[in-house]
């Protein structure tokens, strides 16, 4: 979770909205648009296997184009990628 407050931190969030967003996302204040990405990289993150059609075509008609949800799918997997290997190797977050 620090890395997560860090990260949020240097984007210059407010603290309040930062802790939201980290601690439990679903209820910060956030347009409709972002929060369904949020839904969608978070069932992509906890529950890959359950992914559906469905879940691409929520962002679809949220606003997003072919090329965020890409971006959105990418970046998630890249970090579930990171954690895992960090985590294969015991390795902590140094900030």
């Amino acid at each position: 979770m620090p890395a997560h407050l860090e990260i949020l931190g240097r984007l210059g969030l407010d603290k309040a909205i930062e802790r939201k967003l980290a601690l439990n996302y679903p209820s910060a204040p956030v347009e409709p648009k972002v929060m369904e990405l949020f839904r969608f990289a978070d069932k992509l993150t906890r529950s890959p296997g359950e992914m559906e059609k469905a879940d691409v075509d929520r962002l679809r008609e949220a606003g997003w184009s072919e090329a965020a949800i890409f971006d959105a799918v990418l970046v998630t997997s890249l970090y579930a990628c990171a954690n895992r290997f960090s985590a294969g190797l015991g390795l902590i977050a140094d900030f």
